[in-house]
Order: C-alpha cells, then structure tokens, then sequence
C-alpha cells in the first residue's frame, strides 16, 4: 500500500533520534551502542528498518515514474485506490479561498507523497550510514599502535545482519509486469545503497564489511543483478529500455570501488592479519572481484557493439 505521509512524517522523526544515538564520540559510550545494536533486539530492529528501507525504495521508484514527465499507466493500484477516497476534483484552500484543482487527482497526491517518502528515504540511508561507521570505524589511535582491534561478536553481527540486507536487495526482483523501467530504478537504489555503506566518508573501505558481503556472496548476487537488468531492458526491436544506461553506470561505479586495489590494500579500517573467527584476505576479495568484473565488462563490450551496429545499420 501506498504509505502515508503521517506514518512517513513519524518514522522520519523515529529515525533521526536513533541517528542521533548513534552518533557517539567517546569509547565507552559507543561500545554501549555495538552492544545495545548488536544484541537480538538491536538486530532485529535492523532487520526490520532493512526491510523498510526496500519498500521505500520501490515505492520511490513507483512515484517517481508515474509522474510526469514519464506518465507511466502501470502500478498505479494503490494510487488509484486513493483516488476513490478524495474523488475527482478535491477542494484546496488558497489564501483563505476555497479553490477547485482541475489538474488530475493522481498528481495531488504524488507530489506531497514523494516528498515525505524522498525525506524518508534520505534518513535510513544515513542511519545505515552511521551504523556502519559506529561498528565498523575505528577510534582514533596513536601512530605508534602496531596491532589492529579485534572486532568483538557484536560488531561482527551488525556487520553480517546489514551485509545480508544488501545481499537481499540486489536479489530483490519487482512483481510480474512491472514496467522494467520502474523494476531498474528500484534495484539500483540498492546498488547506490551498498556502494555508500561498504565505505567510510573518506572513501576508505571497511573491511569487516567487505568480508560479511564475500560471505553472504554478494559479489554473486551483483552479478545477478546486472544479468537480470540487462534482460528485461531488452526491447523487441533490440534497442534497451530508458533507465537501462543509469542503471549499467550504477553498476560500474559499485564494482569500480570493489577492484581498487589501493583503497582496498591500504584502507585505513582493515583487521588483523586473522583471528580465530575469520580471516580476510584483501588480495583474495580483490582476485575475485577482478574475476567478476572482467566478466562482466567483457560481455558489456559486446552488447554495446551490437547495440551501436544495429543502430548505425537502422540509421542507413
């Protein structure tokens, strides 16, 4: 269903005094918040603020491309549920008059819908944002420390319950006959997710991330996700589907940030050579990154001189 903007109004505001929890400086206090965060209440929280953060996105997508100048007809169920309850032609008020908008239902209630789910939007990306950093940064330490902190079960945890959440929403797939547009647009909202919170502001990576997302194999599923894309934006008359282009470009900025070898080898929130709990390895993560990349580049080239020869033999 269509969300509301009183229950997006609430939730933003839910959202922004858990974001300001989380922004703690001093050691005890954050190491109270990883373990508040990492417990099963905590985690559950985050599972379920993971899953809001998916129907946001799609229903973003939704508004977004049912609105002009794109007009799309179809997904507009629930719109057109809401249209029944406030009739065709509702009743504003201007400056004290009492003014009859002519312009057609749908488009009243999109703009004050995309603006609270927009804002909404805004907030859990941050929030996953800060999360990430809270259990995955480190504190600042003199130079002269040799050994890295061992990350405790708590942070481990957090990092495997978010990792998760990006492995599901790049294998999150729109229903059947949605228009392949709105379905691109909603999966690379997880794209642009996971690029944000696999990196620290300074564009260093973290690398209890990176090791939860080898493991829940999303590096896999990214392949998935392109494979999938480039399916459905295949027209009849071989041409790609409007929206295609952004999605690829999404895609390459994500996998461009997982083969660069220096911010990987050298990032500043790397682990410990290995502990009894896991051992990553930046070399190995890259091998297979590179692996995945150059697959998928390579099969890239060829669609796009295909493309670009039909196009140029349609223009003769």
């Amino acid at each position: 269903a269509v969300v509301s903007t009183q229950s997006t109004g609430a939730l933003e505001s839910y959202i922004t005094l858990l974001m300001s929890l989380c922004k703690v400086g001093q050691a005890d206090m954050r190491s109270v918040c990883i373990a508040k965060w990492g417990s099963d209440k905590g985690l559950d929280l985050i599972d379920k603020l993971s899953q809001l953060f998916t129907a946001i996105v799609w229903e973003n997508s939704l508004l977004v491309l049912v609105a002009p100048p794109f007009n799309l007809t179809q997904n507009r169920v629930d719109l057109d549920r809401l249209m029944d309850a406030i009739g065709p032609n509702p009743v504003i008020k201007f400056k004290g008059k009492e003014k009859r908008d002519k312009s057609p239902p749908h488009l009243l209630l999109i703009k004050p819908l995309r603006q609270a789910v927009d804002r909404l939007h805004k907030h859990l990306l941050a929030f996953l944002f800060i999360l990430c950093k809270l259990s995955c940064g480190q504190m600042r330490v003199r130079r002269n420390v040799g050994n890295k902190p061992v990350p405790t079960q708590h942070q481990m945890d957090i990092a495997k319950h978010i990792t998760y959440f990006l492995k599901h929403g790049l294998s999150w797939r729109p229903p059947v006959n949605t228009h392949p547009r709105v379905g691109l647009a909603a999966v690379m909202g997880h794209i642009g997710l996971a690029g944000k919170i696999l990196h620290s502001e300074s564009r260093q990576p973290y690398h209890l991330m990176l090791h939860e997302f080898d493991k829940v194999e999303g590096l896999e599923s990214m392949v998935a996700a392109y494979d999938w894309a480039l399916k459905v934006s295949k027209q009849e008359n071989d041409d790609l589907v409007a929206g295609a282009g952004q999605f690829i470009t999404a895609w390459l900025t994500l996998i461009e940030k997982l083969i660069d070898v220096k911010s990987i080898t050298e990032s500043t929130h790397s682990l410990p050579a290995s502990t009894n709990s896991f051992a990553f390895e930046p070399i190995r993560f890259l091998a297979k990154s590179h692996k995945f990349a150059f697959e998928v580049i390579g099969q890239l080239w060829e669609d796009l001189f295909r493309y670009s020869g039909m196009k140029s033999v349609k223009n003769e």
